[in-house]
């Protein structure tokens, strides 16, 4: 019973984890299996011509690629848009949420501009207080 749940568990937070990141994770494991082919082929046209001048430099921009490909995916995946946040609608204070293409329709206007156009809002309270004055 232990066993299963932990499964489970183990099972759903991987899902969790990897749902809103999968794109980038498959994109980064193309692309470095993509430099790997390539410098595959590269050492093996080395081996037929035996010209290996330019082995070294091979391996400097092979290494190169990766690095920099999984500095790109860990810089756009921290630094750019947080998946929860798009998919929960949770805002810091003090932010402002841009509008959904699906909750807008082609003007813009999502039945709320009236109030965000206003300077202040009232509440309740600050109602019947002007209302006594």
């Amino acid at each position: 019973m232990f066993n299963q749940l932990l499964k489970f568990t183990l099972f759903t937070s991987a899902w969790l984890w990897l749902k809103p990141r999968w794109r980038g994770l498959l994109a980064i494991i193309v692309f470095v299996l993509l430099v790997n082919i390539l410098h595959q082929e590269y050492l093996d046209y080395v081996s037929i011509s035996e010209d290996k001048a330019m082995l070294v430099w091979s391996f400097v921009v092979k290494w190169g690629l990766i690095i920099i490909g999984v500095l790109l995916y860990f810089f756009s995946a921290t630094l750019g848009g947080k998946p929860a946040q798009a998919k929960t609608g949770k805002v810091k204070a003090g932010t402002e949420a841009a509008p959904q293409a699906g909750n807008a329709d082609e003007s813009g206007d999502d039945g709320f501009n009236f109030l965000r156009e206003k300077k202040t809002l009232h509440s309740k309270a600050d109602k019947l207080l002007d209302r006594d004055k």
